[in-house]
């Protein structure tokens, strides 16, 4: 085919497209089966972006919508704080709240006329209350918010709503939420015990458009006066919902009521939050490093879709090659060639683009509810964006054209007389391409490594320098250095390994194919088979590649991650133990709860865990005193703490547990040795590990944490060496000291529920310590089941407790290893089936031939799976030690976690995922060989 242009036609840009489009949609039109090939091979990832836009827009309340659900039908919050002059706080943060006060004052927030700051006519409604309280039904007890009349407030029209019944209008009648109903079976008319002794009726199952999983109890003024504590009332009260004169302006009070230490957030500061900055504003928006993330995965969907699209376009091409010398016979040239492949490219690009969008909708309003659920709050309503559509609509049409172009091109260079006589001469391929295919794929290996490796001598420099400054005298903190030029060198040069594989494959393939003669008959013809059409078979082999390569990078990563994860884990239980939470409202119901609780774990006798306090002095809980120091050895005047490093210094670690040897044996898992048991009996103290390092010469030095203790309440303080002294009027930081006691180290790990040493009762009520219920321990000589765990944990929080069972440590990478096999594995079965699928399409002459000289049915099957052999195999190698070297420069060269190989992963990728292909290929493949006209060259 010729580039020339018959003399006297005439060249208009874009018109030659016209008849070009036509003819591949007619084209698409009589070659259903590569037509529903391609388009879902580009559908399927529209698809899913489809989905997920439409999602995080829906999801994504607008500013009107967030204004409205923050402020109902009012135009701002105003609310009155304990400093006199505030920053003007950012709005947009509005719902967090906090503020940050310009000076120290204090005052009443109930004592300031909040209606004085306002500009006249404006007017004040006050918020629901708030508050936390419990309620029973049936004999189960959960702790639930409570709102105090939320739905007859400015916020009900927009955020709070009844889904069935009626809102409570006397002290005896509630509303539930939906989450609390359905967690507790009630139904509109049943009784609840609200607090201790209320009994209340359900007239109403409300919902919070902001918090759907919210179990939440709407009650009346009346019975919310007796719940609500007298603090939250204080704090409920000095916020107000305001409707503000027309004449107003919001930023102008947004300013002068911080001046005055009012937060003032308006509705105009949720619309337009550029109009309300402050000198803390932060930059918000999407960070670089998540631009370039999203743009990785795309760009690697784009580049699966195109290599196996791009197989099913050069298996097209080759069919159509009569239809395109007849293009070339009547005066077409070889851009007329090209534009009508890849116009077929465009037109089933397109397609797929459209499907994908369109059943993108599918999943969202299916899923509608379960949606809400996962974000937590009600949508607004369905929000489409046209540009978004139009942009992933876009890599639909852009898939389908990048597909089309290498068989474009190898399509306009057949010879006419070729074409019409439907063969397609395999050329001699020049080694330009192979040749830069090798060298990109060692330059960007070079590159890769060069960069990781400057980087970890970075890395390793600063941590050099960091272990020789001297922090406790004030030495400056250093930056660590800058790396991600080098990440972007390296991430720069795996995709020129990338680029490099695809322009090398072709003649690996070919490599590969002049080594079947060493292979039985069957393998022979595959690998020949192969060698002949590597048009079609190295795009489907690099999609393997790329898709196993990817698998097998994440994966080194996730399984190093977990090692040193599992390497770092410290139990905070005995192994199979179980901590129940105290709770002193209602004993025998607890002690009820636990002793159910264990017969279910099947676990020894609960034992009760005593946290000790002092009962001279009424302070915290003592600690321990870290072996070496003096105990006022840091000393903070006039409520100041100037050096934070040394402030940290004096913190002794873990709290004093009192218990009997029950405890004791039931921490350790075994009975206590003779000098243990000498040293617990004697007034001694058991000392765990977490507290191993307070040990000197046997003895632990127990104290009161005191932290910038008001003037007076430490006597016979002890400050020298502290490199100052403090006057009677001065404030204290430090350890208050109590007693020694011998101390008996037990190697046990970290507990940090329980506590960091054990004493005995006697020797607690000999130092004059104070005890309260810690909680209680129900051990186990196993990790209890899951399905038992579940029992216990529901039983113990129908009685309105919480506990934590003690498993060890848990890895959740078997489930992300899971998902990645098994995407791998999808892409790698997909590239394979349609590369033998369009192998025997293309083929059929040469299946013919092998049944002509009595070849058996079960030939074809047999050449099938051998064809799926190479194609699998060969993609799963080469693909493994792609992966794996992009693996070994991230973790090893960035230091992202300590190497780690993934042996059950890369047995699956390697051996499982080509071994199901190879059978599915097999399954799928009939085994009558097709008869049919074979035409004389």
């Amino acid at each position: 085919m010729t580039d020339e242009r018959p003399a006297g036609r005439e060249r208009r840009p874009g018109r030659a497209w016209v008849p070009a489009l036509r003819l591949a949609w007619r084209t698409a039109r009589r070659h259903r089966g590569r037509t529903v090939l391609v388009t879902a091979l580009v559908a399927l990832p529209v698809l899913a972006m489809a989905m997920i836009a439409v999602l995080a827009r829906t999801g994504e309340l607008t500013a009107d919508e967030r204004a409205d659900r923050f402020l109902g039908t009012t135009d701002a919050l105003v609310q009155v704080t304990s400093s006199g002059a505030i920053e003007p706080p950012d709005v947009r943060f509005y719902a967090d709240g906090g503020w940050i006060p310009l000076d120290d004052t204090e005052r009443d927030p109930l004592a300031v006329d909040v209606s004085a700051l306002l500009p006249p006519g404006t007017s004040l409604s006050p918020l629901p209350g708030e508050d936390l309280t419990t309620v029973e039904s049936d004999g189960r007890l959960v702790q639930t918010s409570l709102l105090v009349d939320a739905l007859d407030s400015r916020l009900a029209p927009s955020r709070y709503g009844l889904d069935s019944g009626q809102a409570p209008a006397a002290p005896d009648e509630v509303a539930v939420s939906k989450a609390l109903a359905a967690h507790l079976g009630i139904a509109l008319g049943d009784s609840l015990q609200v607090g201790e002794e209320r009994t209340v009726t359900v007239t109403g199952i409300a919902v919070d458009a902001d918090c759907l999983a919210c179990r939440t109890v709407y009650a009346e003024a009346g019975l919310g006066a007796d719940l609500v504590n007298a603090e939250n009332l204080t704090w409920t009260a000095t916020r107000w919902l305001v409707d503000l004169p027309a004449t107003a302006d919001p930023g102008v009070l947004w300013r002068s009521l911080a001046a005055e230490g009012v937060v003032f957030l308006p509705r105009d500061g949720i619309l337009h939050p550029d109009r309300y900055q402050t000198a803390r504003t932060q930059a918000t928006g999407a960070s670089l490093d998540t631009l370039a993330a999203i743009g990785l995965v795309v760009g690697f969907g784009l580049l699966e879709v195109v290599l196996l699209a791009g197989t099913a376009f050069a298996v097209g091409a080759r069919r159509q090659v009569r239809e395109l010398g007849l293009l070339a016979a009547n005066g077409g040239d070889r851009r007329d060639i090209r534009r009508v492949v890849l116009a077929q490219g465009i037109v089933l690009g397109g397609l797929g683009g459209l499907v994908g969008l369109a059943l993108g909708f599918v999943p969202v309003l299916v899923g509608w509810s379960a949606w809400e659920r996962s974000a937590d709050h009600a949508f607004a309503g369905l929000v489409v964006v046209p540009s978004d559509l139009a942009l992933i609509g876009g890599f639909g049409v852009l898939a389908g054209l990048l597909a089309a172009i290498v068989p474009a091109m190898s399509a306009s260079r057949v010879p006419v007389l070729a074409a019409l006589s439907e063969r397609t001469p395999v050329p001699e391929r020049p080694m330009r391409a192979p040749l830069a295919g090798i060298v990109l794929l060692a330059t960007g290996a070079a590159v890769a490594f060069l960069a990781a490796a400057r980087a970890r001598a970075l890395d390793a420099r600063y941590e050099r320098a960091l272990a020789g400054v001297d922090l406790t005298a004030g030495a400056p903190l250093m930056d660590p250095p800058a790396t991600r030029l080098y990440i972007a060198l390296s991430l720069l040069g795996f995709a020129a390994m990338a680029l490099g594989l695809l322009l090398a494959a072709p003649a690996l393939v070919g490599a590969v194919g002049r080594l079947a003669r060493w292979f039985p008959l069957v393998a022979r013809l595959a690998l020949r088979d192969a060698g002949r059409h590597r048009h079609r078979t190295a795009p489907a082999i690099c999609a393997v590649v790329m898709a196993v390569a990817g698998t097998v990078a994440i994966g080194y990563v996730i399984s190093a991650d977990d090692a040193a994860s599992r390497d770092s884990y410290e139990l905070v239980l005995p192994l199979g133990a179980t901590f129940v939470q105290p709770d002193d409202r209602n004993p025998a119901r607890y002690d009820a709860a636990v002793r159910s609780a264990s017969q279910v774990l099947g676990g020894g006798a609960p034992v009760t865990v005593t946290h000790a306090g002092l009962s001279a002095t009424g302070a915290e809980a003592p600690d321990f005193v870290p072996a070496g120091e003096t105990y006022f050895e840091q000393v903070a005047v006039a409520a100041e703490c100037p050096d934070v490093t040394a402030c940290e210094a004096g913190v002794a670690r873990g709290a004093l547990v009192v218990g009997g040897v029950d405890l004791a044996e039931a921490l350790l898992g075994r009975a206590l040795s003779a000098d243990e048991l000498d040293a617990y009996e004697s007034g001694g103290a058991l000392v765990f590990d977490n507290g191993r390092d307070m040990v000197e010469n046997g003895e632990i030095r127990l104290g009161t944490y005191a932290s910038l203790v008001p003037p007076g309440s430490v006597t016979d303080v002890d400050v020298t060496g502290a490199g100052g002294t403090a006057g009677p009027d001065d404030e204290v930081f430090g350890a208050d000291f109590h007693a020694t006691l011998g101390a008996v180290a037990v190697q046990t790990p970290v507990f940090g529920v329980i506590g960091a040493a054990l004493v005995s009762p006697t020797t607690a009520a000999g130092l004059g310590l104070d005890t309260d219920l810690g909680g209680t321990l129900i051990p186990a000589s196993s990790v209890p089941s899951a399905a038992a765990e579940e029992r216990a944990l529901a039983g113990l929080a129908d009685a309105g407790l919480y506990a934590d069972v003690e498993r060890g440590y848990e890895s959740s990478s078997g489930l992300y290893v899971l998902l990645l096999g098994a995407a791998s594995g999808l892409v790698t079965v997909a590239g394979v089936a349609i590369a033998v699928g369009l192998a025997g399409a293309e083929s059929r002459a040469d299946l013919a031939t092998l049944a002509a000289v009595g070849a058996d049915p079960r030939r074809r099957r047999s050449l099938a799976m051998a064809q799926a052999s190479v194609v699998g195999v060969l993609g799963a190698i080469v693909g493994v030690g792609f992966g794996t070297y992009v693996a070994l420069i991230a973790l090893e060269g960035f230091g992202l976690a300590p190497w780690m190989v993934p042996w059950p992963l890369l047995a699956v990728i390697g051996v499982g995922v080509p071994l199901v292909a190879v059978l599915v290929s097999g399954l799928f493949t009939r085994s009558r060989l097709p008869v049919v006209r074979r035409m004389a060259a």
